[in-house]
């Protein structure tokens, strides 16, 4: 395995998957861009319909795929901000469908132990973070932006824990939350690549854009299907 580093090798090169190997690697890329047109149907899709059932299930396991495709390259090269949002966007798409089902003791410990995992990966990304800004590799708040979402999530679940006995009032508002927000970890991805490449992009758009597309599309399912806003659960 290579010696850690805090940003990945950029930009991407479709001709040229190293250091990772080439099955991982496309399979990432592949996959994501399944995932992707896979919640943009389930986003617009009739909630309820088998249209977005049959979507949002396809977005969750192209996240698992994703996710596996992300351990494969981080046994390689281990990348923190790679390993946190591959965690991050887990963590919020499997929280978002463990909020559809009905309370039992399995749905409280895969509930407990996704939030631990965040905790962790927050953890150890900081421990390779707090260094690098110290030594002056990278800005305060660029490291800031990266964990904003994770904290969003964690914040969330402490709310949603202490509300527990309303599990029942509050699952849609807290599914609709948590799979915007793997949504905006997975459009982060490619923006940081777009913008490692070169091309004109925005650096402030980069850094808060996909924050605030995650509250305003929060904003406005909750109002369109009339849930309670919910943008921290």
């Amino acid at each position: 395995m290579a010696s850690p580093r805090l940003f990945a090798p950029d930009p991407i090169d479709l001709a040229d998957p190293s250091p990772y190997t080439a099955l991982p690697y496309y399979a990432h890329i592949v996959i994501g861009l399944l995932a992707f047109v896979a919640i943009g149907v389930a986003l617009w899709a009739r909630k309820g319909s088998s249209l977005h059932i049959g979507a949002g299930k396809v977005y969750l396991l192209s996240l698992i795929v994703v996710g596996f495709s992300s351990a494969a390259m981080l046994a390689v090269a281990f990348v923190p901000p790679l390993m946190l949002a591959a965690v991050a966007g887990l963590y919020a798409a499997i929280s978002s469908w463990l909020a559809l089902q009905k309370s039992r003791q399995w749905v409280v410990v895969a509930e407990a132990g996704l939030a631990i995992a965040q905790v962790a990966a927050l953890v150890v990304f900081l421990s390779f973070a707090i260094p690098a800004i110290r030594g002056g590799a990278v800005p305060a708040p660029a490291i800031a932006v990266l964990c904003v979402i994770p904290a969003l999530l964690l914040l969330g679940d402490i709310r949603y824990f202490l509300r527990y006995k309303e599990r029942e009032k509050l699952r849609l508002g807290r599914h609709l939350s948590r799979m915007i927000w793997a949504v905006v970890v997975t459009i982060r991805a490619p923006l940081v690549e777009v913008v490692a490449a070169g091309l004109p992009f925005p650096q402030p758009l980069l850094v808060v854009g996909p924050i605030i597309l995650g509250f305003g599309l929060i904003w406005y399912f909750s109002r369109k299907y009339r849930v309670p806003a919910a943008f921290v659960i």
